[in-house]
């Protein structure tokens, strides 16, 4: 009887703990959408102040895989290389008074003819486009060195100036022009940069090197090729110079994304970056991916391969969400609303 009594007791402390699981409808929304397919891993964590307060993690490497993720699972950031890869090698090397982003770029790249600042493309504001299947036009291009070259090229040849608008080209011909102006490659230099900081925590990384593919998560197959990326950038025009470049190719962890805003936020000069919005997005008034609550004063970024991550500044919250949603493909049933609507339940609920 005392035995079946005790029993009975766990099991209720059990049950009680569960029902009382303030991460419950996280955890019922990300196994929801990972078993209709939207991804096949997922990580999140949320720094409040510098510290971490929050960390979860979910699924595997794949959506055949046995390998499960964990809180040191990498995944691809895509896009969210701008914000805190290039963004912080370039405001570093303004703020230490190494280069002026007032520079014309053609003091960096001299077959680069138009007159368009450093600062142009920092803040997007350079009349380039958005983007362009480079990977395609210089494919057969031998040397790496060619075909940033054609990119230059293609850049200066554009016949039309846009409206601001965000570019990957803006943040490719910065990575070109960093790379020129210190004599390093982007990588070599990043690493470089979180030292200068003084950031001793996780650092997202480049893959330049083999990696373990149980160690991170994989995003689409290839259209081009029929293999699946997996321990490789997904971005084909990164890709197609080398892997490393300006606009995409750091990998890392919801944790190494937290830590590392984390840390960026004590910097006057990246903070001033953030509150003026340059290379960051600003919550959208209604039906935001960043959640129906953010408001405008928060900033953010999402990455295409599935990534995101919103800054409260008033609070100094940084809440990171990394997903491989293009995971084995992009072109999924209603992707973009199911994507957004997955987005605005976590960061919602985190923002409470």
């Amino acid at each position: 009887m005392i035995f079946a009594l005790l029993i009975f007791v766990a099991v209720t402390v059990v049950a009680q703990g569960a029902s009382d699981d303030p991460l419950r409808g996280i955890r019922a929304t990300i196994a929801q959408n990972r078993d209709e397919g939207l991804f096949s891993a997922v990580q999140i964590a949320v720094f409040e102040k510098g510290k971490m307060t929050l960390e979860l993690h979910d699924g595997t490497t794949t959506a055949d895989s046995k390998d499960v993720v964990t809180r040191y699972t990498l995944f691809d950031l895509a896009s969210l290389t701008k914000p805190i890869g290039t963004l912080v090698m370039v405001g570093d090397l303004a703020a230490r008074g190494i280069v002026d982003l007032d520079r014309p770029l053609s003091d960096l790249l001299p077959d680069f003819t138009k007159p368009v600042k450093l600062f142009d493309l920092v803040s997007h504001n350079s009349g380039l486009p958005a983007y362009d299947a480079w990977y395609f036009k210089y494919r057969d291009l031998q040397t790496i060195e060619e075909r940033k070259a054609a990119i230059v090229k293609y850049a200066v040849e554009f016949p039309r100036t846009l409206p601001p608008k965000y570019s990957d080209l803006n943040y490719l011909l910065l990575g070109f022009a960093m790379e020129r102006l210190t004599g390093k490659t982007i990588d070599a230099l990043y690493a470089e940069t979180l030292k200068m900081l003084k950031y001793q925590g996780l650092p997202p990384l480049y893959l330049t090197d083999g990696i373990e593919l149980s160690a991170v998560v994989a995003t689409s197959i290839s259209p081009q090729t029929g293999i699946l990326n997996h321990g490789n950038v997904e971005d084909e025009n990164c890709q197609l110079i080398g892997g490393v470049c300006g606009h995409a190719g750091l990998f890392g962890t919801a944790e190494a994304v937290g830590q590392l805003l984390s840390h960026l936020l004590t910097l006057p000069w990246y903070r001033t970056l953030i509150v003026e919005g340059y290379g960051f997005d600003r919550p959208e008034p209604t039906d935001s991916s960043y959640g129906l609550t953010a408001t405008p004063e928060m900033r953010g970024h999402l990455g295409y391969t599935g990534a995101a991550f919103l800054i409260d500044l008033a609070r100094d919250r940084v809440i990171v969400v990394l997903t491989n949603r293009t995971h084995p493909t992009a072109d999924k049933p209603k992707m973009k609303e199911r994507l957004r609507k997955f987005r605005q339940t976590i960061f919602d609920e985190l923002l409470k």
